[in-house]
């Protein structure tokens, strides 16, 4: 037969069984993932063609990573081409330039020129196109654009510490390699991945993610710990970024899955002055039910 809690008298009443609603969850959620590698785009469109007599026109590449920037390249003109001409012309003379294939992709079509970086690299602000009609042919470009940022792969680690006075250890930094992890989703599933590969962890907490949320569940309950939290530093610099720390239930309770038992003579006053009583308060009463709040929990009368 249940016995109280307090007491130990038999015949007790019986406390809804402990879940995990009963128990501290601390949460933190990725706000930003990895960023991802972008090669630099400069793109350049000619808005007039020949007019006023065959010659050449000079363009100008400037780049912080090529070779012999600032890097002139000429474009023979002929008489009578329009802008498609002429952008064929001007695809056909940065091809044929050593230095500027050995940086970029040239590509583009009709009357346009494109320069896309061989390697991801931060953004260079220097790089573009500078056009200057040498010879009076009346061909005029418009301006050089930059048609996509580049960013370099910033792959690396992160680190995320755990912090909590039940935690044996605490604070205990784990650090987290990521390499493809682009997504908030994907940073949390591999955040999850590497604190449930912590034994002391595993043993306190039970750890979860959804989407870009990472959840630690305590496994015991007991009164609120006011130290338990996510600390997050990029330690790399990989522009992954994480929400604050945030205390999404703080429950005293017993110990996950199992069931308290008290006696009628403790379920009046006496239930919620007693140190034994796991916080639940009275919210009503009958003489054959006695109703209390506690996470959507009641006290019933026990069976046994």
């Amino acid at each position: 037969m249940d016995k109280c809690v307090i007491c130990g008298k038999p015949g007790a009443y019986k406390v809804k069984e402990v879940t995990a609603a009963d128990v501290q969850v601390e949460t933190i959620t990725a706000t930003a993932g990895l960023v991802e590698a972008q090669l630099q785009v400069e793109t350049i469109t000619c808005t007039a063609g020949e007019s006023t007599g065959a010659g050449n026109i000079t363009m100008t590449i400037t780049s912080a990573g090529m070779t012999n920037s600032p890097k002139d390249v000429i474009v023979p003109v002929v008489e009578s081409d329009d802008v498609d001409a002429v952008g064929l012309a001007l695809r056909t003379a940065l091809e044929a330039d050593e230095d500027v294939i050995s940086f970029f992709t040239v590509s583009g079509a009709t009357d346009s020129a494109i320069l896309t970086a061989i390697t991801a690299a931060a953004d260079d602000a220097t790089l573009a196109f500078g056009f200057v009609d040498t010879d009076t042919t009346g061909v005029t470009f418009g301006a050089s654009t930059n048609t996509t940022a580049g960013a370099a792969d910033l792959a690396g680690n992160i680190t995320m510490t755990i912090t909590s006075a039940n935690l044996t250890g605490s604070p205990l930094a784990i650090v987290i390699a990521l390499d493809d992890e682009y997504t908030v989703t994907d940073v949390a599933t591999k955040v999850k991945a590497a604190l449930n590969a912590n034994e002391a962890i595993v043993d306190t907490f039970v750890v979860d993610s959804v989407a870009g949320l990472i959840s630690l569940t305590a496994i015991t309950t007991s009164v609120n710990d006011a130290t338990l939290a996510f600390g997050f530093v990029d330690t790399d610099s990989t522009g992954v970024t994480f929400g604050a720390s945030t205390n999404a239930s703080a429950v005293p309770g017993n110990v996950l899955g199992t069931t308290v038992h008290y006696c009628e003579a403790h379920t009046l006053n006496a239930i919620t002055d007693n140190a034994k009583s796991f916080n639940i308060e009275k919210q009503g009463y009958t003489r054959d039910r006695e109703i209390f709040a506690r996470t959507g929990g009641y006290i019933e009368p026990a069976t046994s």
